[in-house]
């Protein structure tokens, strides 16, 4: 029987190699996939920080990604390329490290002559390795995100999942000479206390040593970390310091002025306090 020009038997040849062809095509791809993989994670080492940012978004862009959504692409690409995933889990956690030690830098030289960072760096790309780094739910990762403790929600979050592994590290960082560090370490350790993470820590050596440090805050020269201190004691929820938040609550001296455009006078910690005290009296509520 013929059709449109063709034999059955031609048919069946033709169906043949391209059902040969396909999965061949695709081997070829993935091999020359393979192969930019392996001159990508070569260009994270680069000494100049362009040259890193070049190769990342090269990474991203693999993974079928824009820039906009970085967990989607970086699991793609681990996906298809199972006997590239170790290597490439461990290149994207040392370019965060890369990546902290020139933010440093450049904090460094801020501190020292108030320049900031303008054209020096793309924060937008220090943003994005953190956001691949986090998609990893990677151990090894724990000090490249201490690293970038200070940059809010994607680093917090983590590290507060790693809890108990994180705890010590975490408390370490409540000694550090930066007040936006000693912060954010309070602030991951309230994270620890959600719900989420909760059942990691409530070992009571655990909470005791968390305890300790909310309190420790609370005695910091800077009134900022005193009042992540403060709203600590609360999130913890033990009433036996209910005595010292009631001192913060009546005498902290931490005071900011009205501002220009009319708000109120406001004593931070003092505020922090009342709230905590409202929120242990609502944990520790007897039923009805």
């Amino acid at each position: 029987m013929q059709r449109a020009g063709l034999t059955i038997g031609a048919l069946s040849v033709a169906g043949t190699a391209l059902l040969l062809c396909a999965p061949v095509g695709r081997a070829e791809e993935k091999q020359t996939e393979a192969e930019e993989i392996e001159s990508i994670l070569q260009q994270f080492s680069a000494d100049q920080w362009e040259s890193r940012a070049k190769a990342f978004y090269r990474f991203v862009a693999l993974g079928r990604g824009d820039g906009s959504d970085i967990a989607s692409p970086v699991k793609r690409v681990l996906e298809e390329h199972p006997e590239q995933a170790e290597q490439i889990k461990v290149a994207l956690i040392r370019l965060l490290e890369r990546e902290n030690a020139r933010m440093e830098e450049l904090n460094l030289r801020y501190q020292k002559t108030g320049q900031k960072i303008g054209r020096d760096y793309d924060t937008d790309y220090y943003a994005n390795v953190i956001a691949a780094v986090v998609t990893l739910k990677d151990i090894r990762s724990m000090n490249a995100l201490l690293g970038a403790i200070t940059t809010g929600g994607m680093a917090m979050g983590t590290l507060a999942e790693f809890a108990p592994l994180s705890l010590d590290p975490v408390l370490a960082k409540g000694g550090d000479p930066d007040p936006l560090v000693r912060m954010s370490a309070l602030n991951v350790l309230e994270r620890m206390l959600e719900p989420t993470n909760y059942d990691k820590v409530k070992d009571a050596v655990y909470r005791s040593r968390i305890k300790e440090a909310f309190i420790r805050a609370t005695r910091d020269e800077n009134a900022v970390v005193r009042k992540v201190g403060t709203r600590g004691l609360g999130a913890l929820g033990d009433p036996d310091v209910i005595p010292l938040l009631r001192r913060l609550a009546e005498h902290d001296p931490a005071f900011l002025p009205r501002q220009a455009d009319g708000g109120k006078d406001l004593y931070i910690v003092r505020k922090a306090a009342k709230e905590a005290l409202v929120e242990l009296r609502r944990k520790t509520r007897k039923p009805d």
